[in-house]
């Protein structure tokens, strides 16, 4: 289901994309290969403290200089 946010989180749009997802197949493996290809764009377990310690390693270099 995707992100529905405030006044599109409503009851009818919610079973509506529920539905679909339940009811038709093709959309299902649709959205399961874009989860797919989010997760190995975003790297392994871990990946946000990865950048984190880059994005702190790069700034300690910026001001020491």
């Amino acid at each position: 289901v995707p992100e529905l946010l405030q006044d599109d989180a409503t009851v009818v749009n919610i079973v509506f994309h529920a539905l679909e997802l339940l009811q038709n197949a093709d959309r299902r493996q649709e959205i399961l290969a874009g989860y797919r290809q989010m997760r190995e764009s975003l790297g392994d377990v871990g990946v946000c403290d990865r950048a984190a310690a880059e994005i702190i390693k790069n700034v300690k270099l910026n001001t020491a200089s």
